[in-house]
């Protein structure tokens, strides 16, 4: 092999380290993307699970406030008829 040759080769060995190093660095760079993404992804749906605990939290709390509004109903009801919430306790117990 002459000079030349040799030269010629060590400088396609070193294109080839250099191609090398840049491949390298794409992948690092890729793989830090995806996972950034990942984590990304990952927290919204932890924001979504939470979203949907308050809303069965919230669900529940209406219903309750339904509950509570209908009684009352109820009681201002039988005020207005003249029975006070007692005496509408007491008929209640009772009757059969």
């Amino acid at each position: 092999m002459n000079s030349e040759e040799l030269t010629d080769l060590e400088k396609e060995l070193e294109r080839l380290r250099t191609k090398k190093k840049g491949r390298l660095w794409k992948t690092v760079a890729i793989v830090v993307l995806l996972v950034g993404l990942l984590v990304f992804l990952y927290d919204i749906f932890q924001d979504l699970e939470d979203q949907k605990r308050l809303v069965s939290e919230y669900q529940t709390k209406i219903k309750k406030l339904e509950i509570e509004n209908r009684s009352l109903k109820e009681e201002l009801l039988r005020c207005r008829q003249g029975q006070t919430k007692e005496e509408g306790l007491k008929d209640a117990r009772n009757s059969p």
